[in-house]
């Protein structure tokens, strides 16, 4: 088992953090989809988080669309 060192774990914390104020703002409407997305680009690159780290706050599904299969439309 790999323990996470003290310098990501800061850095991780930093990137949760600043994500969690942009989730707000966001939330609230004081920042569009697209400026989320950039703010989210910006911590990655300031806090060192690859594109490919499952620890980045970006959907992969979005929570308005969660499937393939629509609840109000009947099967044939």
């Amino acid at each position: 088992m790999r323990l996470m060192d003290k310098e990501f774990f800061n850095a991780l914390f930093g990137y949760k953090t600043a994500m969690a104020q942009a989730k707000a703002m966001f939330n609230k409407g004081l920042v569009t989809a697209d400026e989320y997305g950039i703010i989210e680009t910006k911590m990655c690159e300031k806090f060192g988080i690859n594109s490919d780290s499952l620890f980045r706050e970006n959907d992969l599904i979005f929570p308005c669309f969660r499937g393939n299969i629509s609840s109000t439309k009947e099967m044939i």
